[in-house]
């Protein structure tokens, strides 16, 4: 599926020998520029999606468009927005392995400031996408929401914090990114097991074992 701007001159052509099957649809309104412009850019991109799906929903909508009725009208009306939204959807995200980088660099830039304070919609705006979307992407690509993925890095880094310095659980706490030993607490007794504290002693009664 593709939206074209009908402004424009249009030419069709198939491509190769099979026969193609054409289902066409024209919506106008204020915000159907900026939509043409949201979903294409600078050019031309078409949405990844089924093509027996795309043409039982354009019979859909060539069979209600054909029948009479106040009530016929809404549920077009109704198809029609959920097609367009879905087409932006699609045409904005692509294939999750389409981010596969901007995922990386993401988590990259994660290790590097764990010790700031980070935004989940901050990290979206670098990669170009809105939070909700990013998120999923995120979680697709590396198992994990950016949050969870965050913590385990302040906590992993924490416990080498607490194994081979002489920090106090409130500085580790805000130089993994807390504002708050609680923060850190919380979060470590929930991975591990054991607060920081309890985690240090023990290792410490390890040591002096004979």
């Amino acid at each position: 599926m593709a939206v074209i701007d009908c402004s424009r001159e249009q030419y069709y052509a198939t491509y190769g020998d099979g026969p193609w099957r054409f289902f066409w649809m024209h919506f106008s309104g204020c915000a159907a520029d900026s939509f043409v412009r949201m979903v294409n850019g600078g050019g031309l991109r078409t949405a990844d999606s089924d093509p027996a799906r795309a043409a039982e929903l354009f019979d859909q909508l060539d069979f209600m468009a054909h029948t009479p009725g106040r009530q016929t009208d809404l549920l077009l009306s109704l198809w029609i927005h959920q097609l367009l939204c879905e087409l932006a959807r699609t045409v904005e995200c692509g294939p999750v392995s389409r981010h596969q980088a901007a995922m990386e660099e993401a988590a990259s830039f994660l290790r590097a400031h764990l010790g700031e304070p980070i935004r989940v919609g901050d990290l979206a705006q670098k990669a170009g996408m809105s939070e909700f979307y990013f998120q999923r992407v995120f979680h697709e690509v590396m198992g994990q929401s950016p949050y969870d993925y965050l913590t385990r890095l302040r906590v992993e880094r924490a416990k080498l914090l607490l194994l081979s310095s002489d920090h106090s659980v409130a500085e580790i706490a805000v130089m993994v990114g807390y504002s708050d030993a609680r923060g850190l607490i919380n979060s470590f007794k929930k991975r591990e097991g054991c607060t920081p504290s309890c985690l240090r002693r023990k290792k410490a009664e390890e040591r002096i074992l004979p």
